[in-house]
């Protein structure tokens, strides 16, 4: 059975993004490779994962995606230049899973197709240091211990949100 994931701002070979994010790696080489770790530890051959932005930083994303497993779908970043090696790329999406929507950007928006009819916003580019709101989630790794989540584990989130 595959799953679906999501997740944003590897900045993969970006060695600033070390400091300017206070990621716990002492170099870049360590970061890539526990970012690789962990989503390998995550995301199966067979799953969907879309990506929603900044996966590299002015470098060619494949020899990272021939290490990452599952299917990558992109949603393009204001970083990702090399966009052949993925599944497809797109600007936005809304995606259809189980009944549910989700708009898919890499930045954050004020509003979204569906925002009044519960359709989820997930995006990256702030990583965790956006604006919270009901109905928007930051899916960048920053967020969430540098590991893809599963879009069952946003729904629910979500839902836990919305009746605080």
């Amino acid at each position: 059975m595959s799953r679906t994931w999501v997740t944003a701002d590897h900045h993969f070979g970006h060695r600033n993004i070390i400091a300017h994010c206070g990621r716990p790696f002492a170099d870049v080489y360590e970061m890539d490779e526990a970012l690789i770790q962990r989503w390998n530890w995550t995301v199966g051959p067979k799953d969907q994962v879309y990506h929603l932005g900044d996966f590299v930083y002015r470098s060619d994303p494949r020899p990272y995606l021939r290490r990452l497993s599952g299917h990558v779908h992109l949603i393009r970043g204001n970083h990702d230049r090399t966009t052949s090696a993925f599944v497809d790329v797109r600007d936005v999406l809304l995606l259809r899973w189980e009944g549910h929507k989700f708009w898919l950007s890499h930045y954050p928006h004020l509003s979204w197709p569906g925002s009044e009819s519960g359709t989820i916003h997930l995006h990256g580019h702030s990583h965790g240091k956006g604006v919270k709101r009901v109905g928007v989630v930051d899916v960048g790794v920053d967020c969430w211990e540098f590991t893809p989540v599963a879009l069952d584990r946003l729904w629910w989130k979500e839902a836990e949100n919305e009746e605080a």
